[in-house]
């Protein structure tokens, strides 16, 4: 069995308002899921060292990646080459 923990995924989706921000979550969840998949003409220690070292939580890594995208402005911006700071006013 996979240390996979794929509860509340479709909870936090079901959230998002925006599509753009609930299309960015859908792209996060698919690439997080595709990295437990053994791949063709892959070792089985490649794929094993790609894995997480203990359970993961994908309603957890949802909700989170759902908190980065709610912000669709700042999304843009940064995807118009501003940095993070710039975009957001944070600072690191």
């Amino acid at each position: 069995m996979l240390p996979i923990n794929e509860e509340g995924v479709d909870d936090v989706l079901a959230t998002i308002r925006s599509p753009v921000a609930k299309n960015l979550l859908r792209v996060a969840v698919a690439t997080a899921r595709t990295q437990f998949i053994l791949k063709e003409g892959e070792t089985e220690q490649v794929w094993r060292d790609r894995l997480p070292v203990a359970e993961f939580d994908m309603g957890f890594f949802a909700r989170v990646i759902a908190e980065a995208f709610r912000n669709e402005d700042m999304l843009r911006a940064v995807l118009d080459g501003k940095s993070i700071e710039e975009a957001s006013g944070w600072k690191f």
